[in-house]
């Protein structure tokens, strides 16, 4: 298998052939291209990711005998130099540590049993991790240092919630203070022991060079949140219902005033030409007679007797001809029905 080493050798030497052929050719303008193309080499020498010895040894003895200038070949050498031997960067392997109080020094517990932030106290146990090569712990151990935290008198971290963000700002303080207290060359302890004796000497030495470990043996209880989608890291129904600000109370408060306001109005007045709004009324039921008598003085009195119905009575003949004359009628029309009937007989009968 073709390494990234060989390819760029590979790649030099066709590089180097070209320029010997396009030498004659170009004339004046070959010094340009000769340059244009030892600057694009340097490039990729110096993004190369590693090279073997012997690998390195072909490339400079290749670079001198290419058709280069000498300064142009000592910036090419030189990129090629730091290469030699270097291997891979590996990734580090995350720590673990399970009785992180055990590494405190005297003066972190009498800072921890003072009342002052979590701020403060979250940054002093990142300082003491990095002082102990603690640089790279994983998510339980990040947990853990809270916990303690929390076990030694640390307010604020009952809550699931807070205590995320009390483990988030924990790594931010560690990768911090990583930059200020540098790992030993070749120390990178996977599993941390349980007191500082069985550290490294040479870190034990730098950790606790102005203050000796406390001999603190407290071993935290009670749950870490270590996830977002814990349950205990959620917000409560309360929490989700309650609004963001006074001010957003506010606003919807007196948005609910002036819908109230608005029915009120409708309710009382109303619209006379627009029926839509008007709410029919109910039918007013019958309501009893007052009366001041009880029921048993009703029963008592006797049932009050009805006026007698006014009965008509038959009209005399001068009344019948007195209306009839008010309605306009004819006098022939004032003769007696008698009178006619016997006419009437007379003009039936034979002779």
């Amino acid at each position: 298998m073709t390494t990234p080493g060989q390819k760029l050798i590979q790649e030099l030497q066709g590089i180097q052939a070209f320029l010997r052929t396009q030498q004659k050719c170009l004339g004046q303008h070959w010094d340009g291209v000769r340059q244009s193309q030892m600057e694009s080499m340097k490039q990729k020498l110096h993004n190369l990711s590693g090279m073997s010895i012997e690998e390195s040894t072909e490339c400079s003895k290749l670079i001198g005998e290419g058709p280069w200038t000498e300064e142009q070949a000592q910036q090419l050498c030189l990129q090629v130099s730091p290469k030699e031997g270097r291997k891979l960067r590996q990734k580090r392997e995350n720590q673990e540590c399970v009785n992180f109080s055990a590494f405190l020094s005297q003066g972190d517990v009498a800072i921890l049993e003072t009342p002052c932030s979590l701020a403060s106290k979250l940054q002093l146990a990142a300082v003491r991790c990095a002082s102990i090569g603690l640089q790279w712990p994983n998510e339980s151990t990040c947990g853990h240092v809270v916990s303690t935290l929390r076990h030694l008198g640390t307010s604020g971290l009952s809550d699931g919630k807070l205590f995320l963000e009390a483990v988030r700002d924990f790594k931010r303080f560690l990768k911090s203070a990583s930059k200020q207290w540098p790992c030993a060359d070749g120390v990178h302890i996977i599993k941390y022991p349980d007191s500082p004796a069985g550290l490294p000497e040479p870190v034990r030495q730098k950790a606790y060079a102005n203050d000796a470990p406390a001999g603190c043996t407290a071993q935290p209880s009670g749950s870490m949140v270590l996830r977002k989608s814990n349950k205990m890291a959620r917000p409560t129904s309360a929490e989700a219902l309650q609004p963001s600000s006074g001010i957003e109370m506010s606003g919807i408060n007196s948005l609910l005033g002036m819908l109230m306001q608005m029915q009120n109005a409708q309710a009382d007045v109303g619209l006379k030409n627009l029926q839509v709004f008007t709410t029919k009324a109910a039918p007013a039921l019958p309501q009893p007679e007052k009366s001041d008598t009880t029921p048993a003085a009703k029963a008592l009195t006797p049932p009050e007797e009805s006026p007698p119905q006014n009965q008509e009575q038959p009209l005399s003949p001068a009344e019948q001809a007195n209306q009839l004359s008010q309605s306009g009628l004819k006098e022939k029309e004032l003769v007696p029905m008698c009178s006619r009937r016997r006419r009437m007989k007379q003009a039936v009968a034979p002779p």
